[in-house]
């Protein structure tokens, strides 16, 4: 991995997969120390809705979702100004929750504080969204539809209209609507990687593609049918994901490989309730042997199921063999062309998501010479604070802002 001399420093040597290890990174847990954190005097934020109230589309799951309807809740965003030494417009980043895509919520990153049974602690990811907006950026925190309210690719049609959303209405939120980003955790770091490399932001990559196929593509991970902002582009100048799943596929298979248990406490068919079923697809629905761990969306076909079995994964995007969604279109507007800058940031001791899902990811970028950063972080488990440390933070800051030429001395 290269890193700029201007990078902030990070202690640490390449290890045997040529990442950065982060050994000199905080302790006590990854929490920022009173010097490192943002000051934060006060949150002030405006809520409010991408989407509008009672919207429905193709993907949604009305009678599954019948514990949990979509409510506008659902396309909730808390929009966090700029405020530090600023001249409007600023960049936009799109934060993306995570939560197996099942649970989670946008409201994360309003306190700096956790107030929790054993006291009061930092919220490192709210302490980013601080930082970035000491920085001069302003800082989208957003829903999107759970697994069990919109079967995929609903959720990633929700990042991707609340990225048109603010595009639309840029001069109103005082962004640059050309320098807009997004990164997630977990989830939420996987729809950002697919944000970043499918649909609008792989358009005009030099990759060639099937005509016929080209607008099905399109559609499929566009969503623009249901959107309401259908001129404007998905595209991102740049994104970041932790701890992201890039390829639901191998992500249990992963886990002996990193030296872990291939159940986790947490698995709850996270990965065949957003797609449809089980992996391999059930040949058909009506012969599906639960004791051999098959399942399947109730009212799902199985050829949907196998449909987005073939497209949910970042890391058939990137790779160079097997890039989804090649088709050209027009430039996007109010983003720049070609394959979108990618930092990456995972604990190698995660043993929900394997580190090697990021580290793949990482490699093929760097095979296709996309600019990419990958920051592997020693002892951190899935969703560790230490993954937010202060110079990761910073070092992010800084693979942002030279992806989308805008340098404030971070």
């Amino acid at each position: 991995m290269q890193i700029s001399e201007s990078a902030p420093t990070v202690e640490g040597a390449l290890n045997a997969e040529g990442a950065l290890t982060t050994e000199g990174a905080p302790t006590v847990e990854g929490v920022p120390n009173v010097e490192s954190a943002p000051t934060v005097e006060g949150t002030e934020y405006r809520s409010g809705f991408y989407r509008e109230a009672g919207f429905y589309d193709a993907h949604s799951l009305p009678d599954y979702g019948a514990q949990s309807p979509v409510t506008r809740e659902a396309f909730a965003y808390d929009f966090f100004p700029a405020t530090g030494d600023i001249s409007s417009p600023t960049p936009l980043l799109v934060w993306v929750h995570g939560g197996a895509w099942r649970f989670g919520t946008n409201q994360a990153l309003r306190d700096t504080i956790l107030r929790t049974p054993g006291g009061e602690q930092p919220n490192t990811q709210a302490l980013m969204r601080a930082a970035f907006q000491q920085a001069g950026w302003a800082v989208a925190s957003i829903n999107y539809r759970y697994s069990h309210q919109a079967l995929f690719p609903g959720a990633l049609h929700d990042v991707k209209e609340a990225v048109r959303f603010f595009r639309a209405n840029a001069h109103e939120f005082g962004i640059d609507p050309q320098r807009i980003a997004v990164a997630g955790g977990s989830a939420g770091g996987h729809l950002s990687m697919l944000v970043a490399h499918t649909g609008d932001s792989a358009a005009g990559n030099g990759s060639g593609g099937d005509s016929a196929s080209a607008p099905e593509h399109d559609e499929y991970y566009e969503g623009r049918a249901a959107s309401a902002y259908p001129s404007h582009s998905s595209q991102v100048a740049v994104a970041a994901s932790f701890y992201g799943v890039s390829d639901l596929r191998t992500i249990f298979t992963d886990r002996p490989l990193a030296g872990y248990a291939l159940d986790h406490p947490e698995d709850d068919g996270a990965e065949w309730r957003l797609l449809g079923s089980t992996h391999p697809v059930p040949a058909d629905v009506s012969t599906i042997d639960a004791s051999k761990g098959e399942r399947a969306v109730p009212g799902v076909c199985i050829e949907r199921a196998q449909k987005n079995w073939e497209r949910a994964h970042p890391i058939d995007a990137v790779r160079p063999q097997k890039r989804v969604n090649k088709i050209e279109s027009a430039s996007a507007q109010g983003a720049s062309g070609g394959a979108t800058a990618l930092m990456l940031v995972h604990g190698i001791s995660d043993s929900c998501v394997p580190y090697q899902q990021s580290v793949r990811v990482y490699q093929a970028l760097r095979t296709r010479q996309v600019p990419t950063d990958l920051v592997l972080v020693p002892d951190a488990e899935h969703g560790d604070s230490r993954c937010f440390s202060p110079d990761i933070v910073q070092q992010m800051l800084l693979f942002l802002n030279r992806a989308v030429q805008f340098n404030r001395g971070v």
